[in-house]
């Protein structure tokens, strides 16, 4: 049963696209209240001492850039945030868009799949994730990745905006962006998707009017025109009859009143 604590505690555990190791969840979550806070501290200690070593790292790549990747620092700490502090969203959220404004200027990570995969988690636990890509791509960042274009696609698709969905696979496409088989794929399921979508609304929309039913015939479509018919009173002068002035008159233009 080894699953059993992450089952009863998972409400508040955030979680991750590839998943937990959950003997370790395990661990964390079925510590005593004593147990915990000892663990807090420690943990506390072990995220102070990935704070400093990111101190250090940063302070020699601004002093020279060569051989250093302060990046993969941040992506360590970032992941043990993530398995060792599970509940703790809002401080692994803080980390990741700590890290990721931290190197929005540096060249030498704009194309890095690593740093555009901070963005995207970071982006996915926005309300408007979508205007995060607008950002990237206007700062061109990952802008050469088949992640970046699919991503943003899935982004646009749940909104519901298919059109930009389906022109954002298409521009990743056409810039060749890499792997260019991995954008293929995406674009191919989104595809069938959109197909099976179209078709659903097809058939609710069909299965509708039938249920409205066929309100024609007749009456339904216009009713009856009713033909009314008026006497018209007829006076006899000298034996013959004509209509009598006031059915003359109503007859006329207006014009042709006799004043």
């Amino acid at each position: 049963m080894e699953a059993a604590e992450w089952e009863i505690s998972k409400e508040n555990v955030m979680p991750l696209k590839h998943g937990r190791n959950v003997s370790k969840l395990n661990a964390t979550l079925s510590e005593k209240p004593k147990g915990m806070r000892e663990r807090r501290a420690d943990l506390e200690t072990e995220r102070q001492a990935f704070e400093n070593r990111l101190q250090e790292v940063e302070e020699r790549f601004l002093q020279n850039k060569e051989g250093e990747d302060p990046l993969r620092e941040w992506v360590r700490y970032i992941n043990w945030l993530q398995e060792a502090m599970p509940s703790d969203s809002q401080e692994a959220t803080l980390v990741l868009e700590r890290c990721a404004r931290r190197f929005q200027e540096e060249a030498l990570y704009k194309q890095d799949p690593r740093y555009l995969k901070i963005w995207i988690s970071y982006a996915d636990r926005l309300s408007s994730p979508g205007e995060i890509f607008k950002f990237l791509h206007k700062k061109k960042i990952g802008t050469t990745q088949a992640l970046f274009w699919a991503a943003w696609a899935f982004v646009a698709e749940k909104s519901g905006n298919f059109s930009l969905a389906d022109k954002l696979y298409t521009k990743g496409i056409e810039l060749h962006a890499l792997p260019i088989e991995l954008l293929a794929e995406r674009r191919h399921h989104f595809q069938r998707r959109m197909s099976r979508h179209w078709l659903r609304l097809n058939e609710e929309g069909r299965a509708a009017a039938f249920e409205g039913g066929d309100e024609g015939g007749p009456e339904g479509r216009g009713g009856r025109s009713a033909l009314a018919t008026k006497k018209e009173k007829r006076r006899t002068v000298n034996g013959a009859s004509r209509p009598s002035s006031a059915a003359s008159s109503s007859a006329r233009t207006p014009s042709s009143r006799v004043l």
